[in-house]
């Protein structure tokens, strides 16, 4: 178990509660930006991240762990105040939102829910999120993409630049903003860094690669 935690005091408070079950064992706690490294050398059963005030790396990093090639169940800490930012967490793919000054009992009983494959949304965040955590986003490129989009989001998987993007597609830059404004909307990301990681997940690079 990988513990994402913000503040060292809550990391070592939330491992003392998690190891008092002698079943559960925290393999490690660290920095947002160090936890795919983390789990991807440790290969934790379940990653708790702390939304914090590194909300968009957390977000950014529980895209990046959940298509891990052995990927762990990822679930957020989070506040009542976080309530846009855990329905989206939840939209790509989290599996549940514990609140992180719940009582230790609460706490470590939704851990065990959760490396038993279950969801977990503590009622007091359910007002902010959906009461039950969707199954992960499908690996297929949504058919909701035209060719355009498609196309753009190749570009931006690709760390292309507006620039760059306008002369590959014989576009102004200032419709290619426009373009990457509404592509970001319509898949419900925050930023260019997440829309490249979905299309990773949708394979548009190796398609793209191999065409």
């Amino acid at each position: 178990m990988v513990g994402n935690i913000r503040q060292p005091p809550v990391a070592s408070g939330l491992r003392l509660i998690i190891e008092s079950d002698p079943v559960l064992t925290v393999v490690a706690d660290c920095p947002v930006d160090r936890a795919v490294e983390q789990a991807r050398a440790l290969q934790p059963d379940l990653v708790l991240l702390d939304l914090g005030r590194q909300a968009d790396a957390a977000l950014d990093t529980l895209l990046s762990l959940i298509y891990l090639p052995r990927a762990p169940r990822v679930a957020m800490l989070a506040t009542e105040e976080d309530g846009d930012l855990l329905n989206r967490a939840l939209q790509h793919g989290a599996v549940g939102c514990l609140r992180r000054n719940a009582p230790s009992g609460l706490l470590l009983d939704a851990v065990r829910v959760l490396t038993s494959g279950g969801t977990v949304v503590f009622p007091q965040l359910r007002s902010a999120a959906p009461a039950v955590a969707p199954e992960p986003p499908d690996r297929q490129v949504p058919a909701r993409l035209n060719a355009r989009e498609r196309e753009l989001l190749v570009c931006l998987g690709e760390g292309l630049s507006n620039a760059d993007i306008a002369e590959r597609l014989y576009l102004r830059p200032a419709t290619v903003k426009d373009y990457v404004s509404e592509l970001l909307a319509k898949l419900g990301v925050r930023n260019r860094t997440q829309a490249a990681v979905l299309a990773e997940r949708y394979g548009l690079l190796r398609a793209h690669a191999a065409a």
